[in-house]
């Protein structure tokens, strides 16, 4: 058996296996979604909203991206260069419409999924505060849950949004070597977006920020005692 039929075979297999996940995988998905729908009771409950959350972000992911990323059906060879920017192409990119495509509702389509949902969020923040004025204590607790959606979702909205708008420009419109090094510097700042959120996160968590607050009050404490001790022998 020769390297071209191994390598036909490898990607019947893969093929294979994808679909044999992919399948019953979209099928419990859309169940799942439709009960959420029909069961009122179900999709109130806070800890299935997240699950809902999820399920979709899965389904979309298994739909759109999953399905035209993968070469299995045509065959498809990626050149590397390192000297090129982002290392050259995907092998996806050699296609001029599925290329578009998967820039526009694998990348750009969650980016204002996200902006539209915080805006959502703050509003209903906004709306509910109204009613729930008398309850401060139930308030105080959500309000700290929201501020930190909002922060991470800023953290990232801050930067695709700009990115989106030239890559879109890029894309449909002219390209001009100021808007390719803004486009270059951007998709560098992007992989910092991610290293942002553990810190934003962290300092939108007001348990740890007491938590630390409290041993730097500790620490300094410790300090004075022991230099006042010092003075007293003297």
């Amino acid at each position: 058996m020769n390297e071209t039929s191994l390598s036909i075979q490898e990607r019947f297999t893969k093929f294979s296996i994808l679909l044999l996940f992919a399948i019953p995988s979209t099928i419990c998905a859309l169940y799942f979604i439709y009960n959420a729908i029909r069961i009122r009771i179900f999709r109130k409950r806070f800890q299935n909203q997240t699950l809902i959350i999820l399920v979709c972000i899965v389904l979309l992911n298994i739909l759109l991206n999953n399905s035209i990323t993968m070469s299995f059906l045509y065959s498809c060879g990626s050149n590397v260069n390192y000297n090129a920017n982002l290392c050259g192409i995907q092998c996806i990119d050699e296609f001029s419409s599925l290329s578009k495509f998967n820039w526009l509702f694998n990348i750009l389509f969650p980016v204002f999924i996200i902006i539209f949902g915080s805006s959502l969020l703050l509003i209903r923040v906004l709306w509910v505060r109204r009613i729930m004025q008398r309850n401060l204590r139930n308030w105080s607790k959500n309000w700290k849950m929201i501020v930190q959606l909002l922060g991470i979702a800023l953290v990232y909205t801050l930067i695709w949004l700009p990115l989106s708008i030239i890559s879109l420009m890029t894309t449909f419109g002219n390209s001009y070597n100021s808007i390719h090094s803004i486009e270059t510097n951007l998709f560098f700042i992007s992989y910092l977006c991610e290293m942002c959120v553990p810190i934003v996160a962290l300092f939108l968590t007001p348990e740890i920020i007491l938590k630390l607050r409290g041993r730097m009050q500790s620490s300094i404490v410790d300090i004075a005692s022991v230099t006042m001790g010092q003075y007293s022998k003297y």
